[in-house]
């Protein structure tokens, strides 16, 4: 049976379950809309098949099969990583339009909590989200799939994972949640493990021309993960190099 949109019932409720235990944000209201649209589209880029939103036999049959890899599953040696999914807003989903290359590493700013109920809030302009946000402790939330674009480092969104760490850069005026330019251990050994998975599952070499700071990409106008974020010690966590590139994308 093909669902397409405008489609509505329980076959359609099905399918939204499905897209769903994939990491796919979506409601399982039986309402083929804009919003289940969007994640058969994404489902359909990352598993390579015909782009048009249309659920017909044959992506129906890859979301009824063995399943594929997902963002959550290991790839390589050493503990599976738990997320915390934490799904951003609906309209900050974006279809990618070419293959991932990059992995930008961005400072929050701000607390873990907050990072996630921001991304969030749905009617924010621009509609900003990254796909992981690390905490300080080492915990990580996932807010949208791999295979979506988000707008989250201005000419790379497209080919691009954006991950969040939870730092403050710049003083706060009566807040004190935690120390200013502090990288914890336990946040950076998470950020080490998940960049080597998304790295393993895109074929992303580990150096500095395709794992770069927010503030290096190009037009950047942020300055995280900040002057303080030791790149050289950063990198021999992942096995990595610092060369070819020095940050530039």
């Amino acid at each position: 049976m093909t669902l397409h949109r405008g489609d509505r019932g329980p076959e359609v409720a099905d399918l939204q379950r499905r897209l769903k235990a994939r990491g796919y944000d979506l409601a399982t209201d039986g309402v083929y809309g804009p919003g289940t649209d969007a994640a058969v589209r994404l489902f359909q880029r990352a598993h390579e098949l015909g782009v048009d939103g249309v659920a017909g036999p044959a992506t129906r049959a890859a979301l009824e099969g063995v399943a594929h890899p997902t963002p959550a599953a290991s790839s390589g040696a050493g503990p599976r990583l738990e997320f915390l999914e934490r799904p951003c807003a609906a309209d900050c989903l974006r279809l990618r339009s070419g293959s991932i290359d990059r992995v930008v590493v961005h400072g929050t700013d701000g607390t873990f909590e907050g990072t996630g109920a921001h991304f969030a809030t749905i009617g924010r302009s621009p509609a900003t989200a990254t796909h992981y946000t690390i905490a300080r402790d080492g915990r990580i939330a996932r807010h949208a799939p791999e295979a979506a674009a988000l707008n989250h480092a201005a000419g790379v969104n497209s080919r691009s994972i954006g991950i969040e760490h939870e730092i403050r850069l710049t003083p706060w005026r009566g807040r004190t949640h935690f120390p200013l330019a502090d990288y914890p251990e336990a946040m950076l050994a998470a950020s080490a493990a998940l960049v080597r998975e998304v790295c393993a599952r895109h074929d992303i070499p580990m150096d500095r021309t395709h794992i770069v700071g927010h503030s290096e990409v190009p037009g950047a106008t942020h300055v995280d993960p900040g002057p303080g974020w030791d790149w050289a010690s950063y990198m021999a966590r992942l096995g990595g190099g610092s060369q070819p590139g020095s940050g530039s994308v």
